[in-house]
């Protein structure tokens, strides 16, 4: 493909490479240890470039690929291409390109681009991309927004997301019921979870309060009464209170005497 375009390419009898040959003078592995030297690169050096690439093999493979006794396999050998910095793998490994002609006249060749740019508008023909997924617990109960069902932490299933829907640090996720966290949070939602015990004043957090569970803005207030909050080295705690976005359910205020816990912090 050229400028976005199809083109056709024949090969003769007349082009030069062959398989065979290639494979007894070790063509391959002549030109990866040029290739290497060239960018006076070791073999643990092209190594560690390799394993940024996905590819994760030890400096004695490389030097059996250098000397013929095995060759990469496909993807390695693409990785070697692009750590190799080498633009043109055909032409650099065989001094070979292809030099047929195209057997279409201009005409032709324009009835052939139009016929392209058409298959390109549909999407049957075209390739699609499919997301990378990764695989994350979610919880089976789901944490209410506003009516607090109860909250099992060990009770789960694995489900597959995009990973460029899972925010970088989640642990599990948990499906939201209600519409107290609107309109931030939704009915339905996924709420991804990143596990800590201790929040900052405006977070967004999952907790369970009494025995039920929550996804509430976590806020500190002064204690109305201090006598409640005070421990027995005579420090005095904040007031605990769960606030909800939408402003038509009140707050929750947090009773000491019962079991309150954060699970973690809601990262989206």
């Amino acid at each position: 493909m050229k400028n976005g375009r199809v083109q056709i390419i024949m090969i003769s009898e007349r082009d030069s490479f062959n398989a065979v040959t290639a494979r007894d003078e070790n063509l391959v592995g002549k030109k990866l240890l040029e290739a290497r030297k060239t960018l006076n690169l070791t073999q643990p050096e092209l190594c560690a470039r390799l394993e940024r690439l996905g590819v994760t093999i030890q400096p004695a493979a490389v030097a059996k690929w250098e000397n013929g006794s095995t060759t990469p396999n496909p993807y390695q050998f693409f990785a070697l291409c692009y750590a190799l910095e080498i633009k043109d793998g055909f032409e650099y490994f065989t001094g070979s390109s292809f030099t047929g002609k195209d057997t279409l006249n201009a005409e032709g060749r324009r009835t052939l681009n139009a016929f392209h740019d058409f298959l390109m508008t549909q999407e049957q023909y075209t390739f699609q991309r499919k997301p990378r997924m990764v695989t994350m617990k979610i919880s089976l109960n789901k944490a209410s927004a506003g009516l607090g069902d109860y909250l099992d932490d060990d009770n789960f299933e694995l489900r597959d997301f995009p990973a460029s829907s899972v925010p970088y640090g989640a642990d599990f996720g948990v499906i939201i019921d209600g519409d107290s966290m609107e309109p931030e949070y939704h009915n339905g939602q996924v709420a991804w979870i990143s596990v800590c015990d201790h929040l900052e004043d405006g977070d967004v957090g999952l907790f369970t309060y009494d025995g039920d569970g929550y996804i509430k803005v976590y806020r500190e207030t002064e204690p109305d009464d201090p006598d409640d909050f005070t421990d027995s080295d005579g420090a005095v705690h904040p007031q605990i209170v769960l606030e909800s976005i939408n402003k038509k359910y009140n707050d929750k205020i947090i009773n000491p005497e019962y079991t309150f816990t954060i699970i973690g912090k809601v990262l989206n």
